[in-house]
């Protein structure tokens, strides 16, 4: 157990490192992970960044201890205006930062979705989420947003990817895609078949059709599913989290 004095010591290193709003976000987040016992990849990826300087954060207890009862670091002042390019800076040095969806433009995120690195770690967290699940766990105000935001063939694009990544899922999480991104739905391929599944995991057609049915499929990122379903991302943000 750390002392309260190190723990504010702790602390302050991470708010300046991590910067106000990401602190914040690990701060608002310990009532989910204290629920789930594990971190989302959001939160990894944040941790990673100074993992090797702060060594308590390698656990969820860690994680716990650090962040619970731990006080917000004040938004600063004279606030930065939310503009196009205040986003796309954010987004790009970090494509998971939090951002009020309802004060960024479509077009904006649209702009954001053609930068390589926002796009392909978006698409690999969506990727890994449905990998994990079997679903789409995010909510319905960002799924239509991504919706609203990316063209067709970006949607079209990011299907492709999640398949690609987790075939044996696509019976799982194609319905909830199609209900998320309808316009895209008539240029979506057909479903995988056993044999195309088969070919495409390396496996018998036998095998195939005994992961195609079962109840719980395996995921092929190596990592054992969980079956709780998650119905929240880290991308809504409070009025008092960002700067206007």
């Amino acid at each position: 157990m750390t002392d309260h004095t190190d723990l504010e010591t702790i602390r302050s290193r991470l708010a300046e490192r991590l910067g106000w709003s990401a602190f914040n976000r690990l701060v608002e987040s310990v009532p989910e992970v204290r629920k789930r016992g594990k971190l989302r990849f959001w939160q990894e990826r944040l941790l990673k960044q100074v993992s090797q300087q702060e060594t308590i954060l390698s656990t969820v207890v860690g994680f716990l201890e650090v962040f619970e009862g731990a006080d917000r670091v004040p938004v600063p002042t004279p606030a930065e205006p939310w503009t196009r390019d205040a986003f796309l800076s954010q987004i790009e040095a970090f494509p998971h930062v939090a951002f009020p969806l309802d004060k960024t433009p479509p077009e904006w995120m649209a702009a954001a979705w053609e930068i390589e690195n926002v796009r392909d770690e978006l698409c690999w967290d969506m990727a890994r989420t449905v990998s994990k699940l079997g679903e789409l766990c995010y909510t319905e105000e960002y799924l239509d947003y991504l919706s609203r935001s990316l063209p067709t063939p970006r949607q079209v694009e990011l299907f492709l990817t999640i398949r690609d990544r987790c075939p044996g899922r696509e019976e799982e999480f194609r319905p909830g895609f199609e209900r998320a991104f309808p316009e895209c739905v008539p240029q979506l391929p057909s479903p995988l078949t056993i044999k195309e599944l088969a070919n495409q995991m390396g496996i018998t057609e036998d095998e195939s059709n005994f992961h195609y049915c079962a109840t719980n499929q395996i995921s092929y990122d190596g990592e054992n599913p969980s079956r709780e379903f998650e119905d929240d991302i880290p991308f809504e943000v409070s009025e008092d989290d960002i700067p206007f």
